[in-house]
């Protein structure tokens, strides 16, 4: 990315008039670039392998006290991060070398971002869909995973949608105005992804590992059990309050818990 944002710097408004007189369309030239650097950005897939790259030291994540979302969003995070500092060096250079006006030079700078939180959100869905824990190399989750190829495939058909459905549809809107409309359609599937939501921790092994959960729900917690199953609805202000602890680790876990609540815990 960075090397093509400099290359559109000395050659991009030579490219670009060529561009303009074979397509003889306005606004592809544009469509064209910023579907390029969307299919760059789709190559940039980390999340899509981070949850099987845990493998068998996923026990050390689960142990963290902290919700499951959180160490997900950690995960998102440094994907958006990492791609974003090279993707608007690219935008901030073809809007440069093109100068599309102050809503084209917008839409370089915030498409390719939404574009890239989408491709993450993509890939950490994939794969808490379907997560490989029982790797020996690390080659075999970056490399051989269904995540990474989905995600990487999924990337480049969007990006290549977009450009092709402007020369269907969207040349009739003008390019300004198709591209805030994909603006719209690509950041509202990136927030359905990373909408906040109840966790689930189902336990494999024993059948009242989280007895402690009347205890959490008398603190002031948002969780129930069903069975073998805990449902947690995070966020919630913890407050004092008498709870019995069930055994030694359902203990320790309420204290934690009373040390963070506001008010006096009897336990």
């Amino acid at each position: 990315l960075p090397v093509g944002g400099i290359a559109l710097l000395v050659k991009g408004s030579m490219a670009a008039e060529l561009l303009d007189e074979l397509l003889a369309r306005p606004g592809c030239t544009s469509l064209l670039l910023c579907t390029g650097i969307c299919m760059v950005a789709a190559m940039n897939d980390m999340a899509a392998p981070s949850v099987s790259l845990e493998g068998r030291n996923l026990w050390l994540a689960q142990s963290l006290p902290i919700l499951p979302w959180e160490a997900l969003r950690a995960k998102l995070r440094l994907q958006v991060i990492l791609a974003g500092v090279p993707l608007a060096f690219a935008g901030d250079c073809t809007a440069i070398a093109l100068r599309p006006g102050l809503s084209g030079t917008l839409l370089f700078l915030l498409l390719p971002q939404v574009f890239s939180l989408l491709m993450a959100a993509f890939g950490l869905f994939l794969n808490l869909k379907r997560p490989n824990f029982h790797w020996t190399s690390e080659i075999t989750p970056i490399k051989q995973s269904g995540a990474v190829a989905i995600s990487l495939l999924g990337g480049w058909a969007y990006a290549a949608a977009m450009a092709a459905l402007y020369f269907l549809v969207g040349r009739h809107m003008g390019f300004a105005a198709y591209m805030a409309a994909f603006l719209a359609l690509t950041l509202a599937a990136a927030v359905l992804l990373t909408a906040d939501a109840p966790s689930e921790i189902y336990d494999h092994l024993f059948a009242r590992r989280f007895a402690c959960a009347d205890g959490f729900a008398a603190l002031g917690a948002g969780c129930r059990t069903t069975g073998r199953t805990l449902y947690l609805d995070g966020g919630a202000a913890l407050h004092g309050a008498e709870v019995t602890a069930p055994d030694l680790r359902g203990g320790a876990a309420l204290l934690l818990a009373a040390l963070g609540a506001e008010g006096v815990t009897l336990l």
